[in-house]
């Protein structure tokens, strides 16, 4: 359950008072990238479940599940917030459930989908020797 309350000035008024921005955004300037539907080679969208930015992503509940592909991974972290895939935990809070399995795997996918990639790289110039 959400509050009438929540709304877009509430919502906002974090950027006002610790950036002073008083406009509105530029969504064309956001869309011009194709919004919700963004597709480019090598670009990976990772979120937890519990990701507070979720909603403002291609895993976000309004929108269609896509096929995850190694040129374009989707992976939705169950039972992880924000940066849990990129972060971590510090060493000595891990234990054999912690973090949870979901992250484990999704790092694996991560290292999986960058091996790839970068087997299709090729260098624009040879080194000197």
């Amino acid at each position: 359950m959400m509050s009438r309350l929540v709304d877009l000035e509430y919502s906002s008024q974090i950027c006002k008072d610790a950036f002073n921005i008083t406009g509105v955004a530029n969504l064309e300037a956001i869309n011009k990238y194709g919004g919700f539907g963004i597709s480019y080679h090598r670009l990976a969208f990772l979120d937890g479940e519990w990701d507070p930015w979720r909603a403002a992503g291609v895993n976000a509940l309004t929108q269609p599940k896509r096929n995850s592909t190694i040129a374009e991974p989707v992976i939705l972290i169950d039972d992880a917030v924000h940066h849990w895939d990129e972060n971590g935990v510090y060493p000595e809070e891990v234990t054999p459930d912690f973090p949870p399995k979901a992250v484990q795997s999704a790092k694996q996918e991560i290292r999986e989908f960058v091996a790839e990639w970068l087997k299709e790289f090729k260098p624009k110039c040879k080194r000197s020797e």
